[in-house]
């Protein structure tokens, strides 16, 4: 299909002043799959959204009817899935809060689910009808707790239209949470826990051999319990070489979202799990600051392909820590071969300790012994040298006590803890005639 020239912008600032605190505000609903960003050329669809909400809101009047001809609010589908609330409306799907009847026969105190519904637009187009049922295979089969569960997909006996159920979910999209958070999530420790469930689910999916191909905030959810949910796997790929033998390619419809693409996706190049990766650092960086790192070149057609041209780079931020940056810059490289392979390593670089200290807290050591020898030396030559063993019994335990203490600290990385104690205990082996006396 012929291109568009497309005007896309990530606007995740918020313009009305406050900044609520670290974990944003809790919400009853938010939108499943705000995938209103991505650009669908095959479809000729070009959405833009700003973060901010759901497509619909499900307060507002217009979420009270779901303008999808033969589906209404209170539309009973499959003879089962009573819809009761428009929950969001994507480029090609749209999401209702649904009544399962079976389940509130069987008395089940929880008896709602999500139906995702492919859109009437698109009802005739086989790629969509293709994507929503791959969408189903390909989260079935990647059950993990970071993942939104998938039940089903169904075709409607009285609309004809597709459709799959999955579990209902209570909180916001990351869109939100950065829309409440426009200057960064101040408590860093709830970023950290987002951005390694991020990873935790994309691991699992990469060493399945399946590339999520659109990740972005609108497709990664933050329930009540603050437990992360990764959705939308409609233009998930297969690597290449994996075994995977579906002939369907979902690169075939064209489908990214520009603002968290990384270069290689707009090159046309095989699917990879750095993309991933790259759209993962991103979100990192969004979540930290609130700002895209490449804002600058947002309202190009490719702002990554544009940002690595312009040779832009991502700014450091020194509040976080050693390894923790690491991950996040290069998960960002411009070029494949210089990033962050998958999920996994980017899981294991982020949350582990820096190296730095081991070298360090071995050359301390060392360092420390000549220290304390050295000093010791010198003493003994200025003052009448008292053996160890004919020291008080209470000095000896004290220094005793000391040197262990010292090597405790060390092992627990607490190296100037260490050096404290180390030189405590050598304190304790002062101890002349002299003072005896005193």
């Amino acid at each position: 299909a012929k291109r568009r020239d497309l005007e896309m912008a990530d606007n995740g600032s918020d313009k009305s002043g406050s900044k609520p605190s670290g974990s944003a505000r809790r919400s009853t609903h938010g939108s499943y799959f705000g995938d209103g960003e991505t650009v669908n050329e095959s479809l000729k669809l070009t959405q833009v959204q700003d973060g901010s909400q759901p497509h619909t809101h499900p307060t507002s009047p217009e979420s009270q009817r779901s303008r999808q001809p033969g589906v209404e609010l209170g539309t009973v589908i499959d003879q089962r899935f009573v819809l009761e609330k428009l929950l969001g409306r994507g480029g090609m799907n749209v999401v209702y809060r649904a009544r399962d009847l079976v389940k509130e026969q069987a008395r089940d105190p929880n008896p709602y689910v999500a139906v995702k519904i492919l859109s009437a637009t698109f009802k005739e187009h086989p790629d969509a009808w293709i994507s929503l049922q791959r969408e189903v295979k390909k989260t079935q089969a990647l059950a993990h707790p970071r993942i939104v569960t998938i039940h089903d997909f169904q075709i409607d006996r009285d609309t004809g239209l597709p459709f799959c159920q999955m579990e209902e979910l209570q909180g916001r999209s990351l869109d939100r949470v950065i829309k409440e958070n426009p200057e960064g999530i101040e408590d860093h420790d709830v970023v950290v826990s987002i951005l390694l469930g991020i990873a935790d689910g994309l691991d699992y999916a990469h060493r399945r051999g399946i590339v999520h191909s659109d990740l972005k905030p609108p497709n990664v959810f933050l329930t009540d319990n603050n437990e992360v949910k990764i959705l939308d796997f409609g233009i998930a790929r297969a690597v290449p070489g994996t075994g995977d033998d579906d002939e369907w390619d979902a690169g075939s419809m064209g489908a990214l979202t520009p603002a968290y693409a990384s270069p290689e996706m707009f090159e046309g190049k095989p699917p990879d799990p750095a993309d991933d990766v790259f759209a993962l650092g991103l979100i990192a960086m969004r979540h930290y600051t609130g700002q895209h790192p490449f804002k600058e070149v947002l309202r190009t057609r490719k702002p990554a392909c544009e940002a690595r041209d312009q040779g832009l780079k991502v700014e450091r931020l020194k509040y976080l820590k050693r390894n923790q940056w690491k991950a996040i810059e290069a998960s960002l490289a411009f070029e494949r071969e210089d990033r962050l392979p998958n999920a996994g390593v980017f899981l294991s670089e982020y949350r582990r300790r820096s190296q730095l200290p081991l070298y360090f807290g071995a050359s301390l050591a060392v360092l420390s012994a000549v220290l304390i020898w050295s000093i010791w030396i010198r003493e003994v030559e200025m003052v009448p040298e008292i053996p160890f063993d004919q020291l008080p019994v209470e000095r000896q335990q004290a220094f005793s006590s000391k040197v262990e203490e010292g090597w405790l600290a060390h092992r627990l990385g607490d190296y100037n803890g260490a050096l404290i104690y180390f030189t405590e205990a050598y304190d304790c082996l002062l101890y002349t005639s002299d003072a005896a006396d005193d």
